[in-house]
């Protein structure tokens, strides 16, 4: 074998140690940012699912896939409610829920299958987060680090990503307008200027206000110049840049802890 068939298969080799290293280490707890007030969930082809803000409870655990499956540390945390056809409002169970990183540690998509619930009415569901809730990786056995994570200083974490400050109010609008706006199809002006204003409702501060709509006028003309970028994908990127932000404050705090 020459020199060079050598290296090759040693580089070869070494990527794919790396990766069945990565994919056997447990990926990090997660928070999930409460949400008092109904965040909607969209139901299409027997599917309803929405995406929520996280953040990562531990630094140096590896980062989640989108393939990590996730559950509640603490059952009921999170409440779906929907209501029947005939006007029945009704509470799924937590077993129902699946909980995965979209794409990474700073947000979590939240479904489940229609097929398993009741007939529901889908212009209904909405789900609620309690504060402190956190998630952990499934599967993973419970140990103190861990339980660490997901009590103490979760409850740390409230300080920084639920303290009702400006940032956390914006990063919570455009949560709501990423859901608003189609997951991978390019929208209308039409439709993202509906969109804004549905998104707008659940925003009572003016500035606030004022500031996501200079970002999504931003991003609108973002997406205008370039084929395969949406608004969409700007207001994901933004979301995930402020969300890493306030979680290097997070884990600096940590150190005192």
């Amino acid at each position: 074998m020459t020199k060079t068939a050598v290296s090759i298969f040693i580089a070869t080799f070494g990527a794919l140690w790396v990766g069945l290293a990565l994919a056997i280490e447990p990926p990090q707890a997660l928070g999930l940012v409460a949400a008092a007030e109904p965040v909607p969930m969209t139901c299409e082809n027997g599917r309803c699912d929405t995406v929520v803000s996280a953040f990562c409870l531990q630094q140096h655990h590896r980062s989640p896939f989108p393939t990590d499956l996730y559950r509640e540390a603490k059952k009921g945390d999170v409440r779906v409610v929907a209501r029947t056809h005939t006007g029945v409002e009704i509470l799924l169970p937590s077993e129902m829920l699946e909980f995965r990183p979209d794409p990474e540690y700073t947000a979590v998509r939240v479904s489940f299958t229609t097929s398993g619930a009741v007939d529901i009415d889908p212009a209904s569901v909405h789900l609620t987060i309690a504060p402190n809730t956190s998630l952990v990786p499934i599967g993973i056995a419970s140990d103190t680090a861990l339980e660490t994570a997901i009590s103490t200083h979760r409850r740390v974490a409230t300080q920084f990503f639920e303290n009702g400050d400006d940032r956390g109010k914006a990063v919570r609008l455009v949560n709501r307008l990423i859901n608003e706006l189609p997951r991978t199809a390019r929208a209308e002006t039409d439709i993202r200027n509906a969109a804004l204003r549905r998104a707008n409702q659940t925003e009572r501060d003016p500035a606030i206000r004022r500031w996501v709509r200079q970002l999504y006028h931003n991003c609108g003309k973002s997406a205008e110049t370039s084929r395969r970028f949406t608004v969409r994908r700007c207001l994901v990127d933004w979301h995930h840049r402020s969300m890493s932000t306030t979680n290097k404050s997070f884990w600096a705090a940590l150190a005192g802890v």
